[in-house]
């Protein structure tokens, strides 16, 4: 029974979103029992249909995380095709199934990538559509409500004209000197975030002002004024948070903020998940499990403030970058994630020659371009907002070196290392940790892994369409071939595959 690429895309012709069905098979259609029925799908597939998935930028261990993506080719010499290329594709929805044509469609079938389509290209005798998966759609900025700009002062908690149109503050885990927005001039009422948040400390020029007795409601807050060097602060459950200060600043106010919930909401995984969620993913499209694991490996409290038009990925990036987790959006559209460690364990599968066509040995693409380090230099607790001494009152002149800084630093070191590796590299890291003895924990790790001899390597194998669904980014797999040391068998960790589609045929992007 032939194995069927099945490929299912949406397409809007202008009138109305429709649907076309392609095969890599001559004849493949859908039996009246099957979803949708009666389908013929065109046999129109060509053998370089590939896509592409990697943990971070192609060749590195850290960093970025990237959208897979992939190009679906078409043969279309006869030009009937041609037609497609005025129709809408752009974020609309592509399937790719794999099973038996006598198999019920779709439920006999493996999903083997469910993503969006971005363009067609069309040549002489091909049509390529690329596409990418749900990653794409982190992409586009993350906040999506803006202040109004409505106050009739002294009323009104939206600002005045000079606001309108500009994103909200979101706060999420625990985050230090983060700047207010001022909203009300006239009660000097300042906006700490757009969803539930706690107020732990604010500062003037970095001089901590008293805190006054929590507001009851936003009319209290409104008629009751703060006493002079105070502030007060109205935060109501799963809704925005204020501060109301009882006297005109004399410098810049920031504050101290926390996220709803506690500790074990602040985690690495538990602020994915949340900006991911306010992203558009719901619940279901996130790997509990995966959360569960990044917890276990570090449940250390971050903290991102979002204060303008930065992406859901650029936030998870920087959130992730914290203690060395990396995520990506499977083939079935769910967020997966999980830490980079030295591989352990049990591995998914074992690569040998009968599976193995090529292997190379080569550089990475970070710092130092592989070689063992001797020094890692992590930065933790970012101050949102740094103060230079203009921006500082008197009051603070010792603590105004500690304000002029974004962030704090811990350093790890291992001098042996220099004595094999004369030009061992200094490794540094930005983080949003918020404890020092978690990055100094987190330094420590990163030394430890970075200081060994490890290898990338780059593999081309043929392995079943069941081994093939198993080799998933973060996957262990062992590598037993007479070269480069794998003679005995070594476990390497999968950072990048690239399929095509037609033969079973995977490159691997292997570090360990």
């Amino acid at each position: 029974m032939p194995n069927v690429l099945a490929i299912e895309m949406k397409y809007h012709d202008g009138t109305s979103e429709k649907t076309r069905y392609v095969t890599d098979v001559s004849k493949f259609v859908t039996t009246p029992s099957d979803t949708p029925a009666n389908i013929a799908f065109l046999p129109r597939l060509a053998s370089q249909s590939v896509y592409s998935v990697n943990a971070v930028r192609s060749g590195s261990t850290f960093g970025v995380s990237e959208a897979a993506f992939g190009q679906l080719e078409l043969v279309n010499i006869d030009g009937a095709l041609d037609a497609w290329a005025n129709d809408g594709v752009s974020g609309r929805d592509l399937i790719i199934r794999r099973g038996s044509d006598a198999a019920a469609y779709p439920s006999g079938f493996s999903t083997i990538f469910k993503g969006v389509q971005a363009s067609i290209e069309a040549s002489f005798n091909r049509l390529n559509i690329t596409f990418s998966d749900r990653q794409a759609s982190l992409q586009k900025p993350l906040q999506t409500n803006f202040f109004a700009g409505n106050n009739s002062l002294p009323n009104g908690l939206e600002g005045v004209a000079d606001l309108k149109g500009k994103p909200k503050p979101r706060i999420y885990g625990r985050c230090k000197k983060v700047p207010l927005q001022i909203i009300n001039t006239a009660r000097l009422i300042y906006q700490v975030s757009d969803q539930q948040a706690a107020v732990s400390a604010v500062y003037d020029g970095g001089l901590g002002l008293t805190a006054g007795a929590a507001y009851g409601s936003q009319a209290d807050m409104e008629t009751n004024v703060p006493a002079a060097g105070n502030y007060r602060v109205w935060q109501p459950a799963s809704a925005p948070a204020y501060v109301r200060l009882g006297s005109s600043p004399a410098r810049i106010i920031t504050a101290d903020v926390d996220a709803a919930g506690t500790a074990t909401n602040w985690t690495t995984a538990q602020v994915l998940k949340a900006i991911a969620l306010d992203a558009g993913f719901v619940s279901g499209d996130i790997n509990a499990s995966d959360g569960t694991a990044l917890d276990t490996a570090n449940s250390a409290v971050v903290g991102y403030a979002l204060s303008g038009t930065e992406s859901a990925l650029d936030c998870m990036n920087a959130v992730a970058a914290s203690i060395g987790a990396i995520f990506w959006v499977d083939a079935l559209g769910a967020l997966r994630m999980f830490r980079l460690a030295a591989p352990s364990g049990s591995p998914v599968t074992t690569l040998t020659k009968t599976q193995i066509l090529d292997i190379d040995r080569i550089t990475t693409r970070d710092d130092g371009l592989g070689v063992p380090c001797y020094r890692v230099e992590l930065d933790y607790q970012r101050y949102w907002r740094t103060q230079s001494t203009s921006d500082t009152v008197n009051a603070v002149e010792a603590a105004r070196p500690d304000l002029a800084q974004a962030y704090r630093r811990v350093t790890s070191t291992d001098t042996s290392i220099q004595t094999k590796h004369t030009n061992a590299p200094v490794l540094r890291f930005q983080t949003l940790l918020d404890v020092e003895a978690a990055a100094q924990s987190e330094a420590d790790r990163r030394l430890t892994l970075y200081k060994a001899q490890r290898q990338m390597l780059k593999v081309t194998v043929i392995v079943p369409p069941a081994t093939l669904a198993l080799l998933v980014l973060g996957a262990v797999v062992n590598v037993t071939i007479p070269r480069f040391g794998c003679d005995a068998g070594v476990l390497f960790v999968v950072l990048g595959i690239t399929v095509v589609l037609k033969d079973n045929k995977a490159t691997l992007t292997l570090w360990g």
